[in-house]
C-alpha cells in the first residue's frame, strides 16, 4: 500500500447496519481484513505501515471510537491484536477490561473527521476520508478532549459494533441514517 496508508481510512466508508456500524471496503480483498483479525502499526525498519493480523471472529468492524461533541469531531482506531470480546465483555491481552478502556491507542491511531463529512458519497471523494481529516497539529486537541463511546454487544452469538448509537450519530451529524440492507453490503 501507498505510504500513508490506514485501515478503516482509505478505500471505504461507513454503513450503518442491524450489526451497527459496518466498514463498506472498496477493495477486491477487503472482505476479510476489516472484519475478521485485528490491525496494528509496525514501526519496523524503512517502511512502517499497518500489518494485518488474521483472526476467525466476525465483525462489521474490528474498531473502537471516539468522539468530541465540542469539536464536533467522530473518531476511530483499528483495535490492536490483544482486544477480544469474550461472553459480553472485552479482554485485552487476557485482562477484563472495560468498555472506556482504550487498548493503548494515542491520538495517532485515530481517524477523526467533523461530523458533517462522516457521510459522503464515496465515489465523489475517491481517496476516502483523507480530504476531511484535521490537520496534525489539532489533532491531540480534538483527541484530549474526545471520550471513548463504544457500545458493543452479542445479539444471538453475533457481536454487534454501534459505537455511537444510530439515533445520537444522526443527531449529531445532521444526516438520517438508515440501517443498510444485506444486499447493499459484501459480506
Amino acid at each position: 500500500m501507498a505510504s500513508g496508508w490506514r485501515p478503516y481510512f482509505d478505500g471505504g466508508h461507513w454503513e450503518y447496519t442491524d450489526a451497527g456500524w459496518y466498514w463498506q471496503s472498496d477493495y477486491p480483498w477487503g472482505d476479510i481484513p476489516f472484519h475478521y483479525g485485528r490491525w496494528v502499526f509496525a514501526n519496523l525498519g524503512p517502511a512502517p505501515g499497518w500489518v494485518w493480523k488474521p483472526g476467525f471472529d466476525y465483525a462489521p468492524a474490528w474498531v473502537v471510537w471516539r468522539h468530541a461533541d465540542d469539536e464536533g469531531y467522530v473518531g476511530w482506531a483499528p483495535l490492536p491484536p490483544g482486544a477480544v470480546f469474550v461472553d459480553g465483555n472485552w479482554e485485552f491481552n487476557h485482562v477484563r477490561v472495560g468498555v472506556d478502556f482504550t487498548f493503548g491507542l494515542g491520538d495517532a491511531y485515530f481517524t477523526f473527521v467533523d461530523y458533517g463529512h462522516l457521510f459522503f458519497d464515496p465515489h465523489f471523494y475517491p481517496h476516502g476520508y483523507r480530504q476531511f481529516v484535521p490537520p496534525r497539529d489539532r489533532l491531540a486537541l480534538i483527541f484530549q478532549h474526545s471520550v471513548v463511546e463504544n457500545h458493543y454487544r452479542l445479539d444471538h452469538g453475533r457481536f454487534v459494533n454501534d459505537g455511537l448509537p444510530r439515533d445520537r450519530m444522526a443527531e449529531l451529524t445532521h444526516h438520517e441514517i438508515r440501517p443498510a440492507g444485506g444486499d447493499e453490503l459484501r459480506r
